[in-house]
């Protein structure tokens, strides 16, 4: 029987005769990393608080033991104040009087372990504590926990308070948020009590990037007529911010044209005929915004995408819970569609002229509650070519002009049945909303 050798932990590499200078290796150089040191380091620190700091907190006569180059390294405002050489870093101890002591332990416990509760209670102090001190993360989650807590009933307390912290990202989130949701919102005494130089703020933003034009224009007139006899005046400087020529044409005739206000505004009128000069001749191969706002480009991050839905044969009708802001359609092709067609088209399936592609008519149209009536907003063609596998199958049609509406109408001519699957673009932020 082979007994297995024998192993002393005693034993070093000198007592069986071998050096490391000894041992060969190819010759190569790694670099390594680990995700977790920094982790491990900073939990290292947290279980040294207890007896092993440098620095005191004083919080409303309570204690928060800490180290003074983990404050220097995560605030400005700590690095700052241990290197001016004033008495709190001196004397190794800082006191703070203008918060609550669960608030400032929350953010010092957040330094070393990177977790922060926040809470409808806390967060506003949260949010304050952490500006003060430059602590920019924790002030991040605090915006982000806003952002997330928005509604139509708190929507403009939040303007102002971001407003009031000159916090531009959560300033352009809430202006986001309530061009996504104008139809609803500008029904609410929050918006309808907004002075001219907040309602200017707000329609004239980069950021109010989801409200169709025509939403935006019966929002102004709604503003304008909670307080006619005083407001009536503001009406050419808010006109002003419409992009008339994103307007339907029959809209901006039979509706914006006609309007009492407008009618009496020689400034709007000229406006209006200019973009309808312009709808009917347009400039040789130019695009002119005819006036108007420039938004921001609406980036990936800002949509989401709804379940996919069937999409039958003839005018196919989406009625949506509430107004929503439309920003594309996406259509998925079936595999089992795509299979059949390549193995040959079925008889009398549209296709191109050279059998290199099938092609079927698109129309979309929105439901005008003006008018009473289905508005074309879109006239196109899907087209697929031929030999394309299922990963392939998609057409996504990017609407260039914003659509708001309740009710859309999709006819895709002469498709097959259980043929495609449509997906909504909606803005990230959409909410559904109760009634007032």
């Amino acid at each position: 029987m082979i007994s297995e050798p024998e192993y002393h932990s005693e034993q070093s590499i000198e007592d069986v005769g071998v050096t490391l200078n000894e041992v060969e290796i190819i010759d190569k150089k790694e670099t390594y990393s680990s995700c977790q040191h920094s982790k491990k380091l900073l939990a290292r620190m947290e279980e040294m608080r207890g007896d092993d700091f440098d620095i005191q907190i004083i919080v409303k006569g309570e204690t928060i033991n800490a180290h003074k180059i983990i404050l220097k390294a995560a605030s400005k405002y700590f690095q700052g104040l241990f290197n001016s050489g004033m008495r709190e870093a001196i004397d190794d101890k800082i006191t703070i009087e203008d918060f609550e002591f669960d608030i400032i332990n929350s953010l010092v416990n957040f330094l070393y372990t990177s977790k922060l509760e926040v809470t409808s209670d806390n967060v506003f102090a949260m949010y304050q504590a952490s500006d003060l001190y430059e602590i920019e993360t924790a002030r991040n989650f605090c915006s982000q926990f806003l952002i997330d807590s928005l509604t139509h009933r708190n929507c403009f307390e939040l303007f102002f308070a971001a407003r009031l912290y000159t916090n531009k990202r959560l300033m352009n989130e809430i202006i986001k948020f309530i061009s996504c949701h104008i139809d609803f919102i500008s029904k609410s005494d929050g918006f309808l009590k907004l002075n001219i130089e907040d309602i200017y703020q707000l329609f004239n933003s980069e950021s109010f990037i989801f409200t169709s034009e025509t939403e935006l224009f019966k929002s102004i007139v709604a503003w304008i007529s909670y307080d006619k006899d005083n407001r009536r005046e503001h009406l050419e400087q808010l006109f002003k911010i419409i992009r008339l020529n994103h307007l339907p044409p029959k809209f901006l005739i039979k509706h914006v044209r006609t309007n009492s206000m407008v009618q009496k505004s020689q400034l709007c009128l000229h406006r209006i005929m200019d973009t309808y000069e312009h709808i009917i001749l347009p400039p040789d191969n130019t695009v002119s915004e005819m006036g108007g706002v420039k938004r921001l480009e609406i980036h990936r991050d800002d949509l989401m995408l709804t379940e996919p839905e069937d999409i039958d044969p003839g005018p196919n009708v989406k009625v949506f819970d509430q107004m929503v802001s439309i920003l594309g359609l996406e259509f998925h092709i079936s595999p089992g569609t795509l299979e059949r067609l390549n193995r040959g088209p079925p008889h009398g399936l549209p296709h191109g002229p050279m059998g290199g592609f099938f092609k079927w008519e698109l129309v979309v149209f929105i439901w005008c509650d003006f008018s009473k009536t289905w508005e074309m907003t879109v006239k196109t063609a899907i087209t697929i070519p031929m030999g394309t596998t299922s990963s392939q199958g998609t057409f996504k049609l990017p609407f260039k002009k914003r659509l708001m509406t309740k009710h859309l109408k999709i006819h895709i001519h002469r498709v097959p049945p259980q043929s495609f699957k449509v997906l909504y673009h909606l803005p990230k932020i959409t909410k559904k909303f109760d009634f007032f």
